[in-house]
């Protein structure tokens, strides 16, 4: 009997971005990674006699295979416990489910095997997801102080909050268990050394700058211009991963032939999202000569506190895969967003190329495409509320593809093919209503709509609203004689 074990950590954005303080949102990024990619491997390998084999993890899913319900009811026992003592706060539904365990004795019909288990799993873990009860803590008792992130009681104290500080300003803040794992010093630790080796340009040793690895909502670095004073936070997210996954695991000629197309996938685009990031710091790199002292032109990069070195003013916070989030300066959101997705674009073309999993796709799913939702907003702006509007933006891009493939009216056949599209918005102040909302207050009147956005990123004959014409009609404004 062979056992398909699926872990799905549930609400994984609310977990990283539940945070106005980015320090703990970069350690929250590492735990999810840490429990989605190493914990398994680690256990596994501690445990050799559960006899487990990990298939492949992509968007907070891991799948493996057991020999015996058993022994994958083992497995789940280390992992929950290594959840709860070193990501407290994270969540996760497993299911286990034994393939051909449902076979009717004498049955006609083929044997079932991972090919045809697996869609069922995945059937019977979203039963699972909605079906499991709530968690519901003991918060406190008595005399509790809470934590200031959070609410919730507090178990300890964090030292390192203010980078500088003043006299007779306090030297500590009160933080619940999960806040406590997410600023542990060796996550914080381990999220900068893997930042270096993602972005070697970036490694003190070998630049005169460095990556905003410490920004915060009270760091000093920011804001100390007024034309400095707005942070771009981009989230980007592939279109239609998913139904890869489920035509490449109804294309496979067997089980064996179905596990590896999935796991040669989930590494394609985990690959080809860390290398996207990484042209990003490269572009950054040499659109900054020596001395360093301005970036592309305009942008002046902030000393650091030894005003030796200079702050690339950009810090991925989820990177690998198609799903990733990072913060720049203001104003160069828009440009680096645009950037990502045609560098993702290409990766993952350049890597399909090379496989069979591109003959193997239906013919709307081979080249693959991503949107982004860009949130401009004041440094000192509530950086949890500033992912949500992101997120959003980028849902609203999504939707704006799926109009377009699925509009009946258009005629144009090129249209009917998945694109990638970019949305955005500037916040000054605060935010009143959903996107749809505040557009609809502030950008229609009654000769129409003034909102161009969201836009494609490549040219069409059909559709004026794209990158390059966004950019050439900011250009026109901004340095054109007839304006």
């Amino acid at each position: 009997m062979t056992v398909l074990t699926i872990i799905d950590t549930t609400s994984i954005q609310n977990y990283i971005f539940g945070s106005n303080r980015l320090r703990e949102n970069i350690g929250a990024s590492a735990l999810v990674a840490a429990a989605t990619d190493e914990w398994p491997s680690l256990i596994l390998a501690r445990k050799p006699q559960l006899g487990g084999k990990r298939l492949y993890s992509g968007g907070g899913n891991v799948v493996l295979l057991f020999d015996t319900m058993n022994n994958a009811k083992e497995f789940a026992r280390h992992y929950s416990r290594q959840l709860i003592e070193d990501a407290p706060g994270l969540e996760a539904a497993v299911i286990h489910y034994e393939i051909g365990a449902e076979q009717k004795a004498g049955a006609d019909e083929p044997q079932e095997d991972f090919k045809t288990a697996l869609p069922r799993a995945m059937e019977a873990l979203g039963k699972r997801k909605a079906s499991r009860p709530l968690s519901a803590p003991l918060n406190g008792l008595s005399v509790t102080v809470d934590c200031e992130s959070t609410s919730l009681p507090t178990t300890g104290f964090d030292s390192l909050y203010l980078k500088q500080v003043a006299k007779n300003q306090r030297r500590y803040r009160a933080i619940s268990s999960p806040i406590e794992a997410k600023v542990n010093r060796s996550h914080q630790e381990k999220t900068r050394n893997n930042l270096e080796d993602l972005l070697p340009a970036f490694h003190p040793d070998e630049a005169d700058f460095r990556c905003w690895y410490d920004i915060d909502a009270g760091d000093p670095e920011l804001g100390k211009e007024s034309e400095g004073s707005y942070l771009a936070v981009v989230h980007a997210d592939g279109n239609n991963m998913g139904l890869r996954f489920e035509a490449l695991t109804k294309m496979a000629r067997d089980g064996a032939h179905a596990q590896q197309l999935l796991a040669d996938l989930s590494k394609m685009v985990d690959s080809a999202g860390r290398c996207a990031i990484q042209k990003l710091g490269d572009l950054l790199v040499r659109a900054t000569p020596p001395p360093y002292t301005r970036l592309a032109g305009k942008i002046s990069l902030p000393l650091d506190e030894g005003q030796s070195t200079r702050i690339m003013p950009f810090r991925p916070l989820v990177y690998g895969g198609d799903d990733v989030t990072f913060i720049c300066d203001g104003r160069l959101g828009l440009t680096l967003a645009a950037h990502y997705l045609d560098f993702f674009e290409k990766e993952m073309e350049e890597r399909l190329n090379e496989t069979e999993i591109q003959s193997l796709l239906p013919e709307e799913l081979k080249s693959v495409h991503a949107c982004a939702g860009i949130a401009v907003v004041k440094t000192h702006y509530p950086f949890a509320r500033a992912y949500k509007l992101a997120e959003a933006l980028c849902k609203n891009a999504k939707l704006f593809v799926h109009r377009a493939v699925t509009d009946e009216d258009i005629q144009n056949t090129t249209n009917k093919h998945d694109f990638s599209a970019m949305d955005w918005h500037f916040a000054g102040g605060g935010l009143y209503g959903s996107i749809a909302t505040i557009r609809e207050r502030e950008y229609k009147g009654a000769q129409g709509d003034l909102t161009m956005r969201p836009i494609r990123l490549q040219d069409t004959d059909t559709e004026w609203r794209t990158w390059s014409k966004f950019t050439n009609a900011v250009t026109e404004f901004q340095t054109g004689r007839a304006w």
